[in-house]
């Protein structure tokens, strides 16, 4: 069954994945991008606000898996 459209822009306003654990595919995106290109980070994660998680945890959540991602890329921020 394939998601609605009111579902994926759910998804893309209130509850992002951290990076590298959703399906999109990031790590071959950054692969493709040469090394002196400039990444921005933007998880919004409304289910773990409403749970408790604060701003601060979000954005470690997010930071790290941004890194670890980062890191096993050779484009971006990675091994050259």
């Amino acid at each position: 069954m394939r998601p609605s459209d009111q579902a994926y822009f759910h998804e893309a306003m209130h509850e992002r994945q951290i990076p590298g654990d959703g399906e999109l595919p990031l790590k071959d995106l950054l692969d493709a991008l040469p090394s002196d290109v400039v990444v921005a980070l933007e998880v919004p994660m409304r289910s773990r606000a409403e749970a408790g998680a604060s701003p601060l945890e979000r954005a470690r959540l997010a930071a790290e898996g941004a890194r670890r991602l980062m890191a096993s890329s050779p484009g971006v921020g990675g091994r050259p």
